[in-house]
């Protein structure tokens, strides 16, 4: 089999659900050596995601499971004692390439943190997805599909004017995220190849076309949803304008501040909206509707 793109490239895939798998999965469909750590006994969650044939689950034949990690090996290491450690070390050593998406400090406490690898491999590239970062008010903060889909502002731009706001079906910011986060981990990769030198640690805080510090939404502001009848800022009275096309499934808010919906994983649990949505009355047109259409 001839070379492709990446035949050079070794990555150590130590992800889970659908982000992280994903970009790994990229990254090995142009010819990276991906090895996959899955832990003992239960592996990846995602292996409990179907579709499955005749609808019988399995965990060597999820569809999702499946689809999120051809062209990898695979191991299961429990990296909660030493003996795994050292083992997910030296491979370390011989990789040019760490994708992680456990939350906020779990590498840490295994003892896999940026800092031991660094000094373990100087030349490695290490991406970390998590929910809402590492830092932050909002690193240790639990998420769904539907909650990064409105937080990120698609919830806006999808479905009808007369409707509450709805989100694309399945679980397109994941992969989305897996995707940007495939570019991200590739560009590095081949900027330190080219340099021979990694980014630091932590870029500067410093932005010139804001006197030296990063800008930074307004407190609130990328919580909040506007209305789909509500004019924007500046423009009180504009005709409102329909808002997106309506998704391939769609998802109801609720009316409160409560959002219920099932994370990748199948884990059903309430998350916490950060500001209730409050919806104005619409009066519907006597065919059933208020008149409006939809656009993308």
């Amino acid at each position: 089999m001839p070379d492709m793109a990446l035949s050079d490239i070794t990555v150590l895939d130590f992800t889970h659900q659908i982000s992280g798998p994903y970009c790994a999965k990229l990254l090995a469909d142009y010819g990276a050596e991906v090895i996959k750590i899955e832990r003992p006994g239960s592996g990846d969650p995602a292996r409990a995601i179907g579709p499955f044939p005749k609808d019988v689950p399995h965990p060597e034949k999820s569809g999702t499971f499946l689809h999120l990690n051809t062209n990898k090996r695979s191991i299961t290491l429990d990296l909660t004692n030493d003996r795994g450690r050292q083992i997910a070390l030296k491979l370390a050593q011989r990789a040019d390439i760490v994708v992680e998406s456990f939350r906020p400090g779990v590498m840490a406490g295994f003892g896999l943190d940026y800092q031991t690898l660094n000094s373990t491999n100087p030349a490695l590239v290490i991406t970390s997805i998590s929910n809402f970062g590492q830092t932050g008010p909002y690193r240790d903060w639990r998420a769904s599909e539907l909650i990064l889909y409105g937080m990120g502002g698609e919830l806006y731009t999808t479905g009808l004017d007369y409707r509450e706001p709805v989100k694309m079906g399945a679980n397109v910011g994941l992969y989305q995220a897996g995707t940007v986060a495939a570019y991200a981990t590739l560009s590095a990769s081949l900027s330190a190849r080219a340099t021979r030198q990694l980014f630091p640690p932590a870029l500067p805080r410093r932005s010139p076309r804001c006197g030296g510090r990063r800008p930074r939404p307004a407190p609130g502001r990328r919580d909040r949803w506007r209305p789909a009848n509500r004019a924007p800022p500046g423009r009180a009275g504009a005709k409102p304008k329909p808002r997106g096309a309506p998704p391939r499934q769609s998802y109801r808010r609720l009316p409160h501040p409560r959002l219920t919906s099932a994370p990748s994983g199948g884990d059903c649990r309430p998350a916490r909206c950060p500001v209730p949505p409050k919806w104005p009355h619409v009066p519907r047109a006597a065919g059933g509707h208020a008149g409006g259409r939809s656009r993308r």
